[in-house]
């Protein structure tokens, strides 16, 4: 594990062990939102880091990481205004 400086109230720096990962972020459970639509879901987090990376190429606004189920329901919302 890596470790990373916490600073205290009293001014000086502790060192805690950060984990090396979250077992969610290796879950595909996340999706990626712009301000249009959901562009992409049932990705790791990694996936949707780097679909963000494209997408901003792309200059797509709003983007977002969300899990699953909040995309759902922003289309599901989307369906509801047409």
């Amino acid at each position: 594990m890596s470790e990373v400086d916490i600073d205290t109230s009293s001014g000086e720096s502790e060192r805690e062990e950060a984990p090396k990962s979250l077992p969610e972020l290796e879950d595909k459970i996340w999706a990626v939102l712009s301000f249009e639509d959901v562009i992409g879901s049932s990705l790791t987090y990694d996936e949707a880091s780097e679909m963000i990376r494209v997408a901003e190429t792309k200059r797509l606004s709003g983007l977002c990481v969300v899990t699953n189920d909040v995309a759902a329901k922003v289309r599901a919302l989307g369906k509801n205004e047409d």
